[in-house]
Parts: C-alpha cells; sequence; structure tokens
C-alpha cells in the first residue's frame, strides 16, 4: 500500500500550477466569504485531487500493469479510501491556516472551537461524497459516474420538492426534529456517527466488489 501511497502523491503533485491557483482561489474566497466556509472548501478541493488519480489510473489501459505489480484488487480500494482521506485531512488543515491568517490580517477573532463541530460535519461528508464518486468511477468510468451523481441528486431534490408539497410532510418533519431536540447528544451523535459509519462501510463493500468484478 505504501507504494501505492507514493504513486499518488506523485501524480497529484506532478503539475504544481494546479496547487497554485486553488492558494489563490482559497486565499480569495477566505477573504470575501465566512471563514469557517474555506475548510471544506479546500478539503473539497483536496478531496476532488484524490478522485482524480483513479483517471490517472485508468488511461492508456493503466490498470492491467498496476495489477501486474505485488498488489491486489481490494488493497487498491483501501488505498483509495485512505488517500481520499489523507487529502480530506490535509486540506482541512490548509484551511483553518488560511483561515486563521487572513482573520488576523482582516483584525478578526476566530473561533475555530465553536465552529469545530461544523468543519468535522462538512468534512465527513466531502469524504463520503468523495469515496461515493471514485466507487462509481470505476463502476461506471469517469462520464458515466458524474451523470449517475448528477440523478442521485436530482433524485434526492426530487424526493425534497414532493415531500414539501405533499400535505402533513412539513408537519411530521418538524415532529421529528423536535423528538431530536429532545434526546440526548451523545446519543444522538452515535446513532449519526452508526449511520455515517454504515453509508461508508457499503461503499467500500460496493466498490471493492466492483473492482473484482472487473475485467482488464
Amino acid at each position: 500500500m505504501k507504494g501505492l501511497l507514493m504513486k499518488d502523491l506523485c501524480l497529484s503533485f506532478q503539475n504544481s500550477r494546479t496547487f497554485i491557483l486553488y492558494l489563490f482561489i482559497s486565499l480569495f474566497m477566505a477573504f470575501s466569504m465566512d471563514g469557517s466556509f474555506i475548510v471544506g472548501y479546500t478539503a473539497m478541493l483536496m478531496g476532488m485531487v484524490a478522485i482524480g488519480t483513479v483517471n490517472y489510473d485508468e488511461a492508456d489501459n493503466g490498470f492491467p500493469f498496476l495489477f501486474s505489480l505485488p498488489t491486489d484488487r481490494k488493497t487498491y480500494i483501501r488505498e483509495k479510501f485512505l488517500y481520499c482521506a489523507l487529502l480530506e485531512t490535509a486540506g482541512a488543515l490548509f484551511g483553518v491556516v488560511i483561515w486563521l491568517v487572513t482573520s488576523f490580517l482582516k483584525g478578526q477573532t476566530v473561533d475555530v472551537a465553536g465552529e469545530l463541530s461544523f468543519i468535522i460535519s462538512f468534512v465527513v461528508s466531502m469524504y463520503i461524497a468523495a469515496t461515493a464518486m471514485i466507487a462509481l468511477q470505476i463502476r461506471f468510468g469517469s462520464d458515466k459516474s458524474r451523470l449517475v451523481l448528477v440523478l442521485f441528486y436530482g433524485v434526492i431534490f426530487a424526493l425534497a420538492l414532493f415531500l414539501k408539497k405533499v400535505e402533513g410532510a412539513e408537519r411530521f418533519m418538524h415532529g421529528i426534529v423536535s423528538v431530536l431536540n429532545q434526546a440526548p447528544q451523545l446519543l444522538i451523535m452515535l446513532c449519526i456517527s452508526a449511520v455515517l459509519i454504515g453509508i461508508e462501510l457499503l461503499i467500500y463493500l460496493f466498490a471493492v466488489r466492483t473492482m473484482e468484478k472487473k475485467e482488464f
């Protein structure tokens, strides 16, 4: 797995101009928008970089060569998920640094601890979305995976509109929120963590099964 991580690092950072562009975009957004948002934004950018390594591996019929090396398909998926986590974390930390620097230059106080729950939830959401995109890309290819993702978000949006128009649906949702507000916060956090871990496990199993069935 160490060799795969080194390969992806070299692939990701071979175009330094892209990262310089990301840096300037992040700095501009940090000055013009809420500082805590930039943390999620930089994490999202690094997640996109991690997703792009699948394209590099697939280009020019690269998978047959890759799997002729001493590695297997399950290790490949584990490495992609780990690499995505590392880049997402690095992006979030980089965003925090930009937030602190720009806030200092603007003469503003920074409450990182107060925004920590938002930052963690945003980064975890971006990680799940990135790994789902990796799994879809392995299953359908880069072009079809984008279409599948757009269709998925379209279904979610249509479902939200449907629930909004259904009589009593809004009242039902308010009731659920009221019950959650009365429940212990620790219990809610444990339940949410269990759901997110379950979703990520399903994504991982789907990616592994898809990769093991692919023929090169």
